[in-house]
């Protein structure tokens, strides 16, 4: 493949991504998903203000969930969620964080069903 085909499906990808972010803009939406989002942030940012009482382990993950559906990108947001069920690591850690991250997950999984109800596949 050439450098030209290369840069061009690059571009191509940029400009697609682009447009799936602008239509999911805050300020486009209508106030019934804007309420819907500003819920969701409300709820996660104080569980999230829970879990960094006890611990900041995984906290930059969960800060992502917020932004993302600040962003509506609601399957970033469940990847996100994901990632603080701390699967990967030892049983210590999981024995240890994932429980203080529970609650964060089961939200966040319960507001990505609703959005995925609310507007088809998200």
């Amino acid at each position: 493949m050439k450098k030209e085909d290369v840069f061009q499906k690059l571009m191509q990808i940029f400009h697609e991504n682009q447009t799936k972010s602008l239509e999911r803009s805050w300020c486009l939406q209508s106030p019934e998903e804007r309420k819907f989002r500003l819920k969701s942030i409300i709820e996660l940012s104080v569980e999230l203000a829970r879990a960094k009482e006890k611990t900041i382990f995984c906290a930059a993950f969960a800060e992502g969930v917020i932004e993302s559906i600040i962003e509506g990108d609601w399957d970033d947001a469940r990847q996100g969620a994901q990632m603080l069920k701390i699967e990967g690591e030892s049983e210590e850690v999981r024995m240890r964080y994932a429980p203080i991250w529970e609650n964060f997950v089961l939200l966040t999984e319960a507001f990505c069903a609703q959005a995925k109800n609310r507007t088809g596949p998200v």
